[in-house]
């Protein structure tokens, strides 16, 4: 793993902990907490085109190009966000992506 990859992981870890602190009960009703939560999804999904090939190759498990798709939806059709969608990606994967970041590093 380049020193390069290393460190994107380490601050796509760093994001999806400041999402999981900041998705407390009702965020979704706090306009400021929405923003902050989709702003630190977004930096992950930037992120993943610092993370070598290989790396990427070597853990098919985390879904990289998803991660990137996400972050493109998110972005430039902010306004169009399914607070549905977004509630899963926070409680249902963000929690397995934050077990194979620290397994990674």
């Amino acid at each position: 793993m380049t020193e390069r990859t290393a460190k994107a992981l380490r601050k796509m870890l760093m994001h999806t902990e400041r999402v999981l602190q900041y998705a407390t009960k009702d965020w979704v009703k706090d306009a400021l907490r929405v923003d902050a939560i989709v702003f630190n999804l977004s930096q992950i999904g930037e992120l993943v085109r610092l993370v070598d090939e290989e790396t990427q190759a070597m853990h098919p498990q985390i879904p990289w190009a998803a991660m990137r798709g996400f972050r493109n939806r998110i972005v430039h059709d902010y306004d169009s966000i399914q607070f549905n969608i977004l509630q899963a990606t926070v409680h249902q994967d963000l929690p397995i992506l934050a077990s194979a970041m620290n397994d990674l590093l």
